[in-house]
């Protein structure tokens, strides 16, 4: 770990677009066919140079000065063959992206000595329109603020808040993302104010999901405070990358001897793009003139299992006699880093929570036949070759020996001429219905789960599946009144009339 501290005061303008901060370091190399005093002479007027030439890049609007070193150096011809040994070297693309990143920038607690300006960025494909604010602790109150929109260094069109992080407190903050079509998003995260930094360190290696782009603010570094306390954070605000690059360019000085230029730049990013490889950065923290560099190797992993799309179980009937049954299964997957060729797949019965295939059970094909030994509960599963597996479950059931769960009710329960008989049966396969009258007469077996009831007794309904398991019901009619009233006597009665009047008839 190399910490440094710098204190020049000469500034550059730097690119604010750029998410990057870079320090740009010149080295002058000059070589040719010239003597061997010559040569001597000049490298020791440059070896008397103490430390260099030092200036400071500027930033620009919401970005922090940087320092940038030149360091003249003379080299023999064998050094300008050779190159710069150990120079920090990163793949050709860089971290430019190498095809349009859409990802979004969600919202994640940052860790900072107070008195710093933080910079928060957020970021939805397809949003309309970003509205910020950050919690005043005094009133308690929820203020707006004004956010801009600028691009990232992955060239996405972020909405970007700069606020002072101020005390000994935690703030709060909020950004409410409004999409095109009309839903609105809510991203929360918090700034944590923390005590002065005297050290920051960094574990020798770091997993991570491979194939995306890195934030530096990702990585656990263990932080150790001047008042004597240390804590480990993720979130670290003045964590990047630093990437060096070199260009040469050779030309010749009046006498015709090869004059070498070697242009080395040092660029610090927000993000490095993460590989199936296990790769070494130069982790930098900065919070103003306090420079942190780290060493940590990076391990791009598979980490994502595979999704599951579908599972199919066909080929077969089902039957009533217990005995294994052959069937067809298709377990339809696809995964971000394996191939579909190169995916595995099982399918076994969930005995417990925590059931998993053994080795004899994974097949490359995704459809196979197998035997199916038991009902219940079959997990469909698959494998990628980072050993991530998924799971899907799936009711099977290839022999049914249970009679349908039957019930019988009444549509009318009260006096009537005539009601119907309704039939409700619970059962894996369809079911077929039958009524058996208390004269003996017997509808036959049909689908129709009603029937009409025209006299009292007791009435048989029974219930078959597909498979032949049969059930019955008995259910006893008293409240059928077909009889007419009788009338047994009608009687006439004589009236007196009043007086004055008559009674004729």
């Amino acid at each position: 770990m190399e910490r440094l501290d710098t204190n020049n005061e000469n500034a550059e303008e730097r690119n604010p677009t750029h998410g990057g901060r870079r320090r740009i370091l010149t080295i002058l190399a000059a070589a040719g066919l010239v003597t061997a005093a010559l040569l001597c002479v000049a490298t020791r007027a440059v070896k008397s140079m103490p430390g260099g030439l030092s200036t400071r890049i500027r930033a620009g609007d919401g970005g922090e000065d940087r320092m940038a070193t030149v360091q003249p150096t003379v080299r023999g011809t064998a050094g300008v063959i050779a190159g710069i040994a150990g120079a920090w070297k990163y793949p050709e693309e860089g971290y430019a992206a190498p095809h349009k990143i859409t990802e979004p920038v969600k919202l994640s607690d940052i860790y900072t000595v107070s008195g710093n300006t933080v910079h928060l960025q957020c970021y939805y494909p397809g949003a309309g329109s970003y509205e910020w604010e950050v919690h005043n602790r005094h009133t308690g109150e929820w203020e707006a603020m004004k956010g801009e929109t600028r691009q990232d260094e992955l060239g996405r069109p972020v909405s970007a808040l700069s606020i002072a992080a101020e005390g000994t407190d935690i703030m709060p903050v909020r950004c409410a993302v409004h999409m095109e079509d009309g839903n609105t998003i809510t991203e929360s995260a918090s700034v944590h104010m923390i005590p002065e930094i005297r050290e920051v360190a960094v574990e020798e290696s770091h997993v991570t999901e491979a194939g995306r782009y890195l934030s530096g603010r990702e990585i656990p570094v263990q932080v150790s405070y001047t008042n004597g306390t240390q804590d480990v954070i993720t979130g670290l605000y003045g964590i990047t990358f630093v990437e060096s690059t070199e260009k040469r360019e050779t030309t010749a000085d009046g006498a015709g001897n090869p004059v070498e230029t070697v242009t080395t730049m040092i660029t610090e990013h927000n993000y490095a793009y993460i590989g199936m490889e296990d790769r070494e950065f130069l982790l930098r923290y900065r919070d103003g003139e306090q420079v942190t560099d780290m060493t940590v190797t990076v391990s791009g992993k598979d980490l994502r299992a595979p999704v599951i799309s579908d599972v199919t179980v066909g080929g077969f009937e089902i039957t009533n006699v217990d005995t294994p049954v052959t069937v067809s299964v298709k377990i339809t997957a696809e995964d971000d880093k394996t191939p579909c060729p190169d995916l595995e797949y099982a399918f076994i019965p969930k005995d417990a929570d925590d059931t998993m295939p053994d080795e004899q059970d994974w097949t490359q094909e995704p459809d196979f036949d197998l035997e199916i030994t038991q009902n219940g509960t079959w997990a469909a599963f698959c494998r990628d070759q980072g050993g991530n597996v998924s799971s899907v479950e799936k009711e099977i059931t290839v022999v049914d020996q249970k009679a349908p769960v039957l019930s019988v009710r009444l549509a009318d329960t009260g006096w009537c001429s005539a009601t119907r008989l309704v039939a409700s049966a619970e059962d894996y396969l369809p079911v077929e219905y039958r009524v058996l009258a208390p004269d003996g007469t017997d509808s036959g077996w049909t689908a129709r789960n009603e029937h009409e009831v025209n006299c009292n007794g007791t009435w048989e309904v029974q219930a078959r599946d597909s498979v032949g398991n049969t059930s019955s019901e008995e259910i006893t009619v008293t409240n059928i009144d077909r009889q007419v009233p009788v009338i047994e006597k009608i009687t006439a009665q004589k009236t007196v009339p009043a007086e004055g009047g008559s009674n004729e008839d």
